[in-house]
């Protein structure tokens, strides 16, 4: 009796080892970092159009045309179009960070009464602009709300019909703005955005006797498609 009993209890440790040695630790599966369902990282090219429309006010340098010239004031406004270029980088808390350079070609224009000259007017256009802008926003799938800043320029003439002659400046300033660009697939989007530019001040005709001095800031509804790669 007792040769059976150490003998099952021999048989049975020899069991429990051997299911002790077959319990094997499962492969853990690969980490597998996860990406978002919509990537905005990379660079782009596109089109746009819009609308401008600006405030300018001048005044005569010398006093005696000051006096009687008294303040000018315009409202130059009109349309533009043309061509932007960036890149995009997505970071993995959907911060996207980037830049846009723009060059549009615009007729911008507006026209006051000569009151010096008692005859004719003065006018102002603007017929090219650009910005170069970083921007900021917040990736939420296909919506990226943002907000952006950075340099604007403008090639602008103002002219004296009662002259026959005009002065054309290239104006530098800075541009800011927020805007809403969707991703219609991984190839297209779409953008709307507000920029308001401040071209400072800028002196016309320098040199001459009815020299004026102007500051110009401009608001702007742009519409544009990005093809991005």
């Amino acid at each position: 009796m007792k040769r059976i009993l150490i003998s099952t209890a021999a048989i049975l440790l020899s069991g429990a080892a051997f299911a002790a040695d077959a319990i094997v630790a499962p492969d853990l599966p690969p980490v597998v970092e996860l990406k978002p369902a919509f990537d905005w990282t990379g660079g782009f090219v596109g089109l746009h159009g819009g609308y401008s429309w600006a405030d300018s006010t001048a005044g005569y340098n010398d006093p005696l045309y000051a006096f009687f010239g008294g303040p000018l004031s315009m409202k130059p406004s009109g349309g533009f179009g043309g061509v932007q270029a960036g890149y995009n980088y997505q970071a993995s808390n959907n911060l996207v960070v980037g830049f846009d350079a723009s060059l549009s070609y615009a007729d911008i224009s507006d026209s006051i009464p000569d009151v010096l000259a008692g005859s004719g007017t003065i006018e102002s256009n603007t017929d090219f602009v650009g910005t170069l802008r970083a921007r900021t926003g917040y990736a939420a799938g296909q919506f990226l709300p943002f907000v952006s800043g950075g340099l604007a320029f403008a090639r602008s003439e103002a002219y004296s019909t009662d002259l026959g002659r005009g002065d054309s400046k290239t104006q530098v300033g800075w541009t800011a703005g927020a805007g809403l660009e969707v991703g219609i697939n991984e190839r297209w989007s779409v953008v709307g955005e507000y920029i308001y530019t401040d071209l400072g001040k800028e002196t016309w005709f320098e040199g001459e006797a009815f020299s004026s001095t102007s500051e110009t800031t401009s608001n702007a509804a742009r519409f544009g498609v990005n093809m991005r790669f």
